[in-house]
């Protein structure tokens, strides 16, 4: 049996493709869903979602950030912000950007500017994770 998987960002619909299983990042650990799964829904963390197809023995990754999933009668919606190929990830950038983003942590007192560099360094941290696995 076949899940229907549909990642919609802001640009619009990303991938739409039927699987046998996929993995979601949950906000607090990985979800795998099957058809016939229960109806919920849940809060998607930074991360990738994992789409396997047991004839050719293969699995897509996509990155997602943050987000949104219900799954209901053998479908599974997920809206993000955004969403890119696992092989898409620009690791040097991704560097680039924390060592900048720890610069300003050291460099501001502002608990606001704080709170937002720490959740964009916290991104780009687990896009250098899941792209050297």
């Amino acid at each position: 049996m076949q899940i229907s998987v549909k990642i919609a960002t802001l640009e619009g619909v990303f991938i739409e493709k039927e699987v046998p299983m996929a993995i979601l990042p949950a906000f607090d650990g990985e979800v795998g869903i099957m058809a016939s799964h229960i109806p919920f829904i849940f809060k998607l963390g930074n991360g990738l979602v994992k789409l396997y197809d047991t004839e050719t023995r293969s699995k897509e990754k996509i990155f997602i950030f943050g987000g949104f999933s219900q799954i209901y009668e053998d479908k599974i919606d997920i809206v993000t912000d955004k969403a890119i190929n696992l092989e898409e990830l620009d690791t040097k950038f991704a560097r680039e950007q924390i060592v900048s983003l720890e610069d300003q942590l050291l460099s501001s007192e502002d608990e606001k500017f704080l709170v937002s560099v720490q959740k964009e360094l916290n991104l780009y941290r687990k896009i250098l994770e899941v792209s050297e696995r």
